[in-house]
């Protein structure tokens, strides 16, 4: 990384910090892959996942409780639990989940964020339009 002097090129630090995301992100998707791969998959860490989402959500919201039943009806953890673990969670189903979320979620955060809401959403569903090998893990 050095320069000449020793000094860093300039951008580095956006190169780095660019290099450790990408990483994570991987290494995300192949923990999840690895954790539903098995002979028995574990569903449980797919599960706290899923609440986690279901509970950020709730927490971006303003405290109305009408709201808050809303995301919890429409991000069920138990039902996906239930429906992961039998192998009843088909890609349609998995489509509408995110659909769902990011409906929320663009309407929630700032219009400044909409471009990175639609990205990270675009990038999900063409994993699901292009069958990425993580659906069909928990389609059965």
């Amino acid at each position: 990384l050095g320069g000449a002097g020793g000094a860093l090129p300039a951008g580095w630090e956006e190169h780095l910090k660019k290099k450790v995301e990408e990483q994570m992100r991987r290494a995300f998707w192949d923990s999840l892959e690895a954790a539903l791969s098995q002979d028995a998959p574990d569903y449980d860490w797919l599960v706290r996942l899923f609440s986690e989402v279901r509970d950020r959500l709730c927490a971006m919201t303003p405290s109305r409780s009408s709201i808050h039943a809303e995301i919890h009806a429409g991000l069920d953890a138990d039902l996906f639990a239930q429906m992961v673990r039998h192998g009843a969670l088909d890609a349609a189903e998995l489509k509408s989940l995110v659909t769902f979320t990011f409906d929320r979620l663009s309407g929630l955060c700032s219009p400044g964020r909409d471009e990175s809401v639609a990205s990270a959403r675009g990038v999900l569903e063409n994993m699901l339009a292009a069958g990425d090998a993580t659906v069909p893990l928990f389609a059965g």
